[in-house]
């Protein structure tokens, strides 16, 4: 019985380290879209005005 209960910890320590890496894994994979996000905002800031320019030409 004690092994058992002692089998029982080690699995349920391993699968919560599991757990954590795959916490630690999305949060950096979340980090990751954010900073993507945040550049595609600050090319699409720095364009507008070009894109303004085009128009008046254009129309």
């Amino acid at each position: 019985m004690e092994k058992e209960i002692e089998c029982l910890v080690e699995a349920l320590i391993t699968m919560l380290g599991k757990s954590n890496k795959r916490v630690n894994d999305l949060t950096s994979r979340v980090e990751q879209l954010e900073e993507i996000i945040r550049e595609s905002v600050l090319q699409e800031d720095k364009s507008e005005p070009i894109k303004e320019v085009h128009a008046a030409f254009t129309n």
